[in-house]
C-alpha cells in the first residue's frame, strides 16, 4: 500500500470514523459558520448549538434503531443471560 493512500485512509478515518452523516454535518456547519462570518455577523453561538443538535439527532437515531433491531429479535435469538450458558442455577 502507497504511503499517500495510507496517509488518505489515516484522515478519513480520523475524521469520518463510522459516522459519514456526523462528519457530513459537522462540515456543513463549520461552512454556515463562516458564511456567516463573511456577511459580517458575529455567530459565536451558532457552532456550538449546531454541533449539539446534531449530535443528539444521530444519538436518537441510533437508539430508534437500536430499539428496532431488539425487538425485532425473536426470543430464541436473545443472548443467554448470566448462568444460562452453562445450565448452572442461581442460588439465593
Amino acid at each position: 500500500m502507497s504511503n499517500l493512500r495510507r496517509f488518505g485512509l489515516f484522515w478519513w478515518g480520523f475524521i469520518v470514523g463510522d459516522n459519514l452523516p456526523l462528519a457530513l454535518g459537522a462540515g456543513a456547519e463549520i461552512g454556515l459558520a463562516a458564511w456567516l462570518v463573511h456577511l459580517g455577523l458575529n455567530p459565536w453561538w451558532f457552532l456550538p448549538a449546531a454541533i449539539l443538535a446534531l449530535l443528539a439527532g444521530t444519538v436518537l437515531a441510533e437508539a430508534r434503531s437500536a430499539r428496532g433491531r431488539r425487538e425485532s429479535r425473536s426470543e430464541s435469538e436473545r443472548p443467554p443471560m448470566a448462568g444460562e450458558e452453562s445450565g448452572a442455577t442461581i442460588r439465593p
